[in-house]
């Protein structure tokens, strides 16, 4: 309909200059009319990169990796790239099994947001040099020595709750308690860090743990919904997801 070559309306497409722009023009317009959508994979075959990056979480229903998600992708648009999420549940196979899509699907980049798998598994998966790690839990890190290792973002869950049982001690509070959101590794990164702070201030007495109401966990959840995908029973996902967040409750025992 525009009257050139394949090859010349291939470059027209991508805004090559050296294409004029009448013709470019030309193209783009018959492209419109024809209802042309380009083929993303052989585009990235042919460029070797497809502007689409990789994101696993623990579980989106928490809403703090929620916001991580939209800030991911909002900052991923602006850069001219789309966002492919996946969750692993706390569960290392599944973390693989993300893993292998985002390979398959040939990103061109993927970040680890507290996975459970350690750096060097999970990097046994993918690409490494296309890895960057976030994790509030140094225990996953093998030993490293010399200066910092690339592709890797630490945060400091311990320090900030040390500091936030600091300023209830020096604040003449003796009588603390904690209450945390189950097995997740965050969770226990918090915990054992109130402890910690506890422990340095010569408050000795350790948390108990309290089930929460229901008596589940999230942890136990995943668990049960992994049972239920092994026997090939039919799931229901709203059944559990409308009652509200389980938690557990850890307190100082008097």
């Amino acid at each position: 309909m525009a009257g050139v070559s394949r090859s010349t309306a291939s470059r027209a497409l991508v805004d090559d200059p050296r294409i004029s722009e009448p013709t470019r023009n030309a193209v783009k317009a018959a492209a419109i009319r024809l209802r042309y959508v380009p083929n993303a994979a052989a585009r990235g075959l042919r460029a070797r990169r497809t502007r689409i990056l990789g994101l696993l979480l623990p579980d989106l229903s928490d809403p703090f990796h929620g916001q991580i998600a939209a800030s991911f992708e909002q900052e991923a648009l602006a850069g001219g790239y789309r966002v492919i999420v996946g969750t692993g549940m706390q569960d290392a196979t599944l973390e693989r099994d993300v893993l292998r899509v985002f390979t398959e699907q040939a990103v061109d980049g993927i970040a680890v947001v507290s996975g459970v798998m350690t750096m060097n598994e999970a990097r046994s998966h993918a690409r490494p040099d296309r890895m960057i790690f976030v994790l509030p839990d140094q225990r996953l890190m093998e030993p490293h020595t010399g200066p910092a290792e690339p592709g890797l973002i630490l945060t400091d869950d311990a320090g900030g709750i040390e500091a936030i049982v600091d300023h209830l001690v020096e604040t003449g509070r003796r009588d603390i308690s904690y209450v945390g959101s189950g097995g997740l590794v965050s969770s226990t990164v918090r915990r054992e860090s109130v402890e910690r702070a506890l422990k340095k201030h010569g408050i000795t007495h350790l948390l108990d743990r309290y089930p929460s109401p229901d008596g589940r966990t999230p942890g136990a959840r995943h668990q049960r919904a992994r049972r239920r995908r092994r026997r090939g029973l039919r799931r229901h996902p709203l059944r559990e997801d409308v009652q509200s967040p389980p938690h557990n409750c850890s307190c100082p025992a008097h």
